[in-house]
């Protein structure tokens, strides 16, 4: 899923639907209710999924651009659609080489990352439309000193706002990954201070940290720029430090 906020200002959920005709849904977030409402297909068709065997579709969105990029894992490269569903673009193995793309975050400016799965790696490429995709930059697995053996498959990134960068690298079979950090500069930070047994499936930033989303426990944890483990989301604690925050807003 993605999250946008249209010219309204009003936020917005966008989902993958696998359905036996894929679509898009885009909700909307109202702050009365605290939930999604108003959900509605976005746009759909086969042609937003190409490969029946991809069970897990990952799509990030331009909504000032109004295009929605959509990973086309089996077909090593990412689609880009109009919000009519209509292709207007793809990236070139040429120019941009994928090997299995994962998690897509669009960056604003056209500049899109990829988690470029099965080379290990992420790449940025710009994106402008109408424009053919140029290779900006990559990050491998294998640039972090404390990654690892057999945990170097990258699936998926957050990124701060400060630039910090923790990328998930993982097993064959996505599983029983590690939380590499980097600083804004992409110099190697730590590998996040998990519990052992626990099982790295997702990321995401909340401010200047990322929220792992923990397979084997169940949980959201959250990990500062340092790789701290600074525990649970929702815990007393976090609760605790966004307490002045509400007394200011009201």
């Amino acid at each position: 899923m993605d999250w946008t906020v249209d010219g309204g200002q009003k936020v917005e959920a966008w989902f993958f639907d696998d359905a036996t005709v894929p679509r898009v849904l885009r909700c909307t977030w109202s702050d009365a209710q605290a939930q999604l409402v108003d959900c509605r297909t976005a746009m759909q068709g086969r042609q937003l999924k190409n490969n029946d065997l991809s069970r897990a579709v990952h799509l990030a969105v331009d909504r000032a651009g109004e295009r929605v990029f959509i990973a086309d894992a089996k077909g090593d490269r990412v689609q880009s659609f109009d919000l009519d569903g209509k292709a207007v673009g793809s990236t070139d193995p040429q120019v941009a080489p994928l090997l299995f793309p994962n998690r897509l975050r669009y960056l604003g400016g056209d500049t899109l990352v990829v988690a470029d799965n099965d080379h290990r790696r992420l790449v940025w490429l710009r994106v402008a439309p109408g424009q053919p995709t140029e290779l900006l930059r990559s990050l491998g697995s294998a640039a972090h000193g404390q990654a690892r053996k057999g945990r170097g498959k990258v699936t998926d990134v957050a990124l701060g706002p400060d630039g910090t960068l923790w990328m998930l690298a993982v097993k064959q079979g996505q599983k029983d990954g590690d939380v590499l950090v980097f600083d804004a500069q992409r110099r190697p930070v730590a590998r996040a201070a998990l519990a052992g047994d626990s099982d790295p499936l997702l990321l995401d930033a909340l401010g200047n940290t990322a929220l792992v989303g923990d397979y084997s426990f169940i949980r959201l944890n959250r990990i500062d720029a340092q790789g701290r483990d600074l525990g649970e989301f929702g815990d007393a604690a976090f609760r605790g430090e966004l307490r002045p925050l509400q007394q200011r807003t009201g």
